[in-house]
């Protein structure tokens, strides 16, 4: 455990400062026999699991002043602004159980409908207060363009006063 430690602190170090190495240059990280030879700033992320480029989240968040969340689309609409893939969602509630779905349409003259589904079953929370999940099988496609307009429906609810729902589209 020791040997990776200096090597995650030396990345760490590099990624502070700002450090991105210009091109040509050799820099190395040596712990044992651990050694980057002129890392750039995605492979220092890349070394410490963390994603050079964030997820873009679309989503909602919604309140009914105590009272039980009725069924249906949540107001207004999300646009992706960026190409990627539907890489994981959440869902957050006060108390109950609830299920989204996901309405996707490319850009263009209209807006999405309930013919513009992209998943099957819907996304659900039926125990404790918050799930966040990697597991897109219920989309029929992951595939986002960017411009993609979405629509949220929160197709099933029981004792939810509360939710933000959240889904991630990784470029």
């Amino acid at each position: 455990m020791k040997k990776y430690t200096l090597l995650v602190v030396s990345i760490l170090a590099y990624l502070c400062m700002g450090f991105v190495p210009e091109p040509g240059k050799f820099v190395k990280i040596t712990n044992d026999n651990t050694t980057l030879i002129d890392p750039t700033q995605a492979q220092l992320l890349s070394a410490l699991g963390i994603a050079a480029t964030p997820p873009i989240t679309l989503g909602f968040t919604t309140s009914n002043g105590g009272i039980q969340l009725t069924t249906g689309k949540r107001k207004g609409y999300a646009t992706c602004s960026v190409a990627g893939t539907i890489s994981k969602w959440s869902i957050a509630i006060d108390t109950g159980t609830a299920t989204v779905k996901v309405w996707k349409i490319a850009t263009g003259t209209a807006v999405p409908t309930i013919s513009n589904l992209i998943n099957t079953t819907g996304l659900q929370i039926s125990s404790g207060t918050y799930v966040l999940s990697s597991t897109v099988s219920d989309f029929s496609s992951t595939a986002v363009a960017a411009g993609d307009v979405f629509a949220f429906d929160v197709s099933a609810v029981s004792a939810v006063t509360q939710m933000t729902f959240t889904l991630y589209v990784a470029p």
